[in-house]
């Protein structure tokens, strides 16, 4: 989202680009993005062509994190899976907790988009 939405050039450096392939900041649009990135991590911006529905792909991140998380929690006795997944579902409910509180402040139109992702 800040390497396509932002009006002001943004610095490697300055954005951690885990899963992203090395040349990511040449993509001049989320489409190209796409199409470098490999099948294992390019399903998250599967259908999002413009800057203004990235936040569908963040959702769709944030759904597969819950869904993973939820299976190692209940798959694994007594291992790092199950501190791994409570983790992730942790991480998730905080997600879901600030999604909520931006809808909040922007009133009907944020609480129709917390309704599509929650």
């Amino acid at each position: 989202r800040v390497r396509f939405g932002s009006q002001t050039p943004v610095h490697v450096s300055q954005i951690r680009a885990f899963g992203l392939p090395p040349d990511w900041t040449r993509a001049a649009t989320v489409a190209e993005l796409r199409s470098m990135m490999p099948d294992q991590t390019a399903w998250v911006l599967t259908g999002v062509d413009d800057i203004a529905d990235l936040w569908r792909a963040e959702a769709r991140w944030w759904a597969r994190v819950r869904r993973d998380s939820a299976k190692l929690l209940v798959a694994s006795r007594f291992t790092d899976g199950v501190i791994a997944g409570a983790a992730g579902l942790l991480a998730y409910d905080a997600w879901v907790a600030r999604a909520a509180l931006a809808a909040v402040a922007r009133g009907d139109a944020g609480r129709q988009v917390f309704n599509a992702v929650a």
